[in-house]
């Protein structure tokens, strides 16, 4: 056998096709034990750390005044007790009923507002600078005057809550309406997509990542209105359990309340990682509704090969667009003119 015949057999047995299928599979399955493995060591520092922070906390709470300051265990006996007997659930359930209201209305209208001004030009520019303006305020500076105007009811609270809450919210979803692929509004509106199609099944589906950014924002600053409700008024609810624990120098069953109405715990990257998976799932779902074979396969930057794919699916399912469309016939229109 030559030297050329050689290279010829070696080039043939190349370009046959390889399978790959046991490959992938071993690759999938050592990625997947890698990120069990991550996960298992993260949880190990993270009770690790707890551990080591609430012995430091115990070993100083032994060489202060127990008036100031008090220690662990004597929380957790306090919340035991507080717990057993219904006093912790007491003050909870008002602050509970404010947040519900307050919380409620702050989506709605954050929603339903931020559509409307990202929709919208004229609202835009006529209500972005009062937003811009209220936002900018400290919203603990209106609180006194929200007080005097609505008294010391559950109305103020829930004015007081509404005001903390809502701006996370219009503002997350005005950015999330106006990050929109303009790609995908102009694949919808060459499908001849009427208004509420286009706003239902691609700009609402592509702002939901902001939106649950936006709820999450507001559920903690929500609760920080909360208890700052309750400490201005001081009748009732949780803010009025830290006051009068407080007073009566109870620091251990004061440290029950603060901890029960801490904000929720925020991912390690913040909100990118939620954002990210609810893209990629967004991205999958879009895939599929434009009739693209199999799954792509998730990365960290956002499914690029599924966006990737999309594109090319939005540029051959153009081609094969209806004659009717507005665009295919103004370009058969300058094609008829210059020949």
């Amino acid at each position: 056998m030559t030297t050329v015949e050689r290279v010829r057999g070696e080039l043939t047995n190349s370009a046959q096709p390889v399978d790959l299928s046991g490959d992938q599979a071993r690759a999938e399955r050592v990625a997947a034990a890698r990120r069990h493995r991550r996960q298992l060591i993260d949880l190990a520092i993270r009770v690790a750390s707890l551990a080591i922070a609430l012995t430091l906390w115990e070993v100083a709470a032994w060489n202060v005044d127990p008036v100031l300051f008090t220690s662990p265990t004597k929380v957790a006996v306090a919340a035991y007790h507080m717990v057993l007997s219904g006093e912790l659930w007491t003050y909870l359930w008002p602050s509970l009923v404010v947040l519900a209201i307050g919380f409620a209305f702050a989506v709605v209208l954050g929603i339903g507002i931020g559509v409307l001004l990202a929709r919208f030009w004229v609202l835009d520019v006529a209500l972005t600078v009062y937003i811009t303006f209220l936002y900018s305020i400290p919203s603990v500076a209106l609180v006194p005057l929200i007080v005097l105007w609505a008294g010391f009811d559950t109305t103020a609270k829930v004015i007081i809550l509404f005001l903390f809450a809502f701006f996370p919210m219009v503002i997350n979803t005005y950015q999330g309406v106006k990050s929109v692929d303009p790609k995908l509004l102009e694949v919808g509106r060459a499908f001849r997509c009427s208004e509420r199609q286009l706003w239902w099944n691609i700009v609402l589906p592509a702002s939901l990542p902001f939106i649950v950014t936006g709820l999450r924002l507001a559920l903690g600053r929500g609760l920080i209105g909360m208890v700052l409700a309750d400490l201005y008024t001081a009748i009732s609810g949780i803010g009025y359990l830290i006051v009068r624990t407080a007073s009566t120098y109870q620091v251990d069953k004061m440290f029950v309340p603060i901890v029960t109405a801490r904000p929720p715990r925020r991912d390690a990257h913040g909100a990118a990682a939620p954002r990210r998976e609810i893209r990629g799932a967004l991205d999958r779902g879009v895939a599929r509704r434009l009739g693209l074979r199999g799954r792509a396969p998730r990365t960290k930057t956002g499914n690029v090969a599924c966006r990737r794919a999309i594109d090319r699916s939005v540029s051959s399912r153009w081609r094969q667009a209806p004659s009717r469309s507005p665009m295919r016939l103004r370009a058969a229109r300058r094609r008829k003119t210059a020949a």
